[in-house]
């Protein structure tokens, strides 16, 4: 099955039943039981009439739910609604087999016979169906969020090609591309070792990376907290997920955009993220995130961070965040911002003294130093 064979559906648990489904009816029909086959395409093209009525909002347009209408009903609307396929005798021919083969009486289901015909016919059928609805959206809404990322990452586009492909998307796949599209595109590029998330470093992530920053620039304010919040609350809910979408798609300044419940799940993520595990990708994710952050935030996030570097789990996480420090993230900052980093800082070299740990003591000295050379 391609990548886009069901994005048209928006709902992600409505898309991935059909997807299971159909990958089920994929497997019956390669093991032959031809009875299944035929059970499992009429629950699916079902579905997709259905998802269809949903696509082209018909409960607005009718006041009815399409959940709640017989098959019957279904293919009438979908036909009122310009979707050709529903009147072809290929279709009607094999609703009225499917009904007989879940009719409540047994006379009526045992006096049907399925064959390899009636099942490969069922499969022509499921894939006229997809068709006719892809071509449908297009027809209805121009280019699609599937077209533009298919378009992006099979093209070497400018930024300014991509960013014109993407002012051509219709509200409707803006939001679609910002908050399933590109998301499920990158959660499918993931790899993951140990329970934590790794960019595989090809180039479609950086692709996927690109787009979405551009997109977000062209979003309205509404749309941005909308998508941000929908996959920073997975922190809570996929934790493999919510990391892949901070490590790769996440920008400091969302941390402004989004709700304030959510801003907090973000910063406490990056935050626990900065003392245990920082890799290269999520510190060059992180760089401005001084700027976004509230007098409170900057306090604990120099604790994390000189606990990173004094306490870190390896040498090699020590030195990357020490440099990440050195390199770029305290060189941009004056007055307050840098007086809200050096006052823990100071904090941190008291402790020590008092203890006694001179050679800790002299290494926050040293960040010290370097928060000092901001300009």
């Amino acid at each position: 099955m391609g990548m886009s064979r069901f994005d048209y559906i928006a709902d992600d648990a409505h898309r991935e039943a059909i997807e299971r489904i159909f990958s089920e009816f994929n497997a019956v029909f390669r093991a032959k039981s031809w009875l299944a086959s035929i059970l499992l395409a009429g629950n699916l093209l079902e579905a997709l009439f259905v998802e269809y009525l949903v696509f082209i909002d018909f409960q607005s347009k009718y006041k009815i739910d399409p959940f709640k209408l017989s098959i019957d009903k279904i293919l009438g609307a979908c036909h009122k609604e310009g979707l050709s396929v529903t009147t072809k005798p290929a279709v009607k021919n094999f609703i009225i087999l499917y009904r007989k083969l879940i009719h409540p009486n047994t006379q009526v289901r045992l006096s049907v016979a399925v064959s390899e015909k009636e099942a490969v016919q069922s499969s022509q059928l499921i894939e006229q169906v997809r068709e006719e609805i892809l071509k449908r959206q297009r027809a209805l809404i121009g280019v699609t969020a599937d077209d533009a990322i298919d378009q992006i990452l099979s093209n070497k586009l400018s930024d300014e090609e991509v960013k014109a492909l993407l002012e051509s998307l219709k509200p409707q796949e803006m939001e679609r591309f910002l908050k399933n599209v590109v998301p499920r595109r990158l959660y499918s590029q993931h790899l993951s070792t140990a329970g934590v998330w790794q960019v595989n470093g090809s180039v479609e992530i950086i692709e996927l990376q690109k787009m979405y920053r551009l997109a977000m620039e062209l979003a309205s304010d509404e749309l941005k907290a909308a998508a941000l919040d929908e996959h920073v609350s997975l922190l809570n809910t996929d934790k493999e997920k919510g990391t892949a979408f901070i490590d790769v798609l996440f920008r400091p300044e969302d941390l402004d955009a989004m709700s304030p419940p959510n801003a907090k799940l973000a910063k406490q993520h990056i935050f626990e993220r900065m003392e245990k595990s920082p890799n290269h990708v999520f510190l060059d994710t992180i760089t401005d995130i001084w700027f976004h952050l509230t007098k409170e935030d900057i306090d604990e996030f120099v604790n994390v961070c000189v606990s990173c570097i004094i306490y870190g789990t390896t040498q090699d996480t020590r030195i990357e965040a020490k440099a990440w420090l050195s390199r770029n993230s305290w060189k941009k900052m004056s007055g307050e911002l840098k007086s809200s980093i050096l006052t823990p800082l100071q904090r941190w070299i008291e402790n020590y003294e008092f203890f006694n740990d001179n050679s800790h003591a002299e290494m926050v000295r040293e960040l010290k130093a370097i928060a000092e050379q901001g300009s």
